[in-house]
């Protein structure tokens, strides 16, 4: 088996910015196969509010080229949020500056392939636990701030993400 590092460091809000009404947290992500960066570039500054939930969603379904969970799985920004009618969730694009990786099942396994090259597999219950630790750092930053007041355009969305984050982070410590 292989050896992979997924943690995010320095979660914050943006500077100049409300925190009440930055809905998006940001910070460092450090992701790393087997002791390689799985980036080429930095990974500093990502929206992880949005790479949490991403990462989440990959708990129940793979993230392949053909039919990806997202645009990037780590977002660079958040810029744009909506409820998709087709399947109830919320949609997460940001800009071209995110940073991807691919995420298939195999059995008790997953495995996880970069943009650089880097290709990981590692038991699906090691995964798990990476990927918790992942959100609930985030959420940490959520649950000491000031309660958050998303305008009128983003609160449809924003009531539904915590949700189904709960959700997806209760079914994923049952395991």
């Amino acid at each position: 088996m292989d050896t992979i590092r997924l943690d995010v460091e320095n979660v914050r809000w943006l500077e100049g910015i409300d925190s009440t009404h930055d809905l998006c947290a940001h910070g460092d992500v450090v992701f790393d196969l087997d002791g390689r960066s799985a980036w080429a570039t930095g990974s500093d500054d990502l929206c992880v509010s949005a790479a949490a939930m991403n990462l989440l969603r990959t708990l129940e379904q793979d993230h392949p080229k053909e039919d990806p969970v997202t645009d990037d799985l780590f977002p660079h920004c958040g810029h744009m949020w909506w409820l998709s009618e087709d399947h109830g969730l919320v949609n997460i694009a940001g800009c071209s500056a995110g940073k991807d990786a691919l995420v298939f099942h195999r059995g008790k396994n997953v495995v996880i392939q970069t943009p650089a090259g880097g290709t990981a597999e590692i038991l699906r219950t090691e995964w798990v636990g990476h990927v918790c630790a992942f959100a609930d750092k985030v959420e940490a930053l959520y649950q000491r701030s000031d309660p958050k007041e998303p305008d009128a355009d983003d609160a449809a969305w924003y009531e539904l993400f915590w949700p189904e984050w709960r959700a997806r982070r209760a079914r994923a410590q049952e395991e």
